[in-house]
């Protein structure tokens, strides 16, 4: 699968693409920074309200890094699915991330599941299942 890199201004462009996460019988479609340096693919707090998961029954954990000091991060088995492939993973509800931080795709979850080669050269990126 072969993604363009999205512009966010007239000098920057970044490796997003579209995902769905689910839940149960419950889905949301989001955009999501591919990022290796993420170490789980990581989503607001609200989507997992949305999506009704039992964060009070999930992993309670620490993010820090692109917050302000470190956040509340509850990790909860969800499906990912990346163009017509889904895959089962542990996935990071964050608390307090704002509108301006991007929902990440991280070492855990993405980068074990699929095989990245970014160009960015020609802004590109292909992703492959593993």
């Amino acid at each position: 699968m072969k993604f363009d890199y999205v512009e966010i201004s007239s000098k920057i462009a970044r490796p997003i693409i579209l995902v769905t996460i689910s839940f149960e019988d419950k889905f949301l479609l989001t955009e999501a920074l591919i990022d290796s340096g993420s170490d789980y693919c990581i989503f607001p707090l609200e989507a997992a309200t949305a999506l009704n998961i039992p964060i009070e029954k999930s992993r309670k954990t620490y993010l820090t890094g692109f917050l302000e000091g470190r956040a509340d991060l509850y990790l909860c088995p969800i499906k990912l699915t990346v163009g017509n492939y889904s895959v089962e993973v542990l996935a990071g509800f964050a608390k307090g991330m704002s509108m301006y931080v991007p929902c990440t795709l991280g070492q855990k979850g993405f980068f074990d599941n699929f095989k990245v080669c970014f160009d960015k050269k020609i802004q590109k990126v292909d992703i492959t299942p593993i």
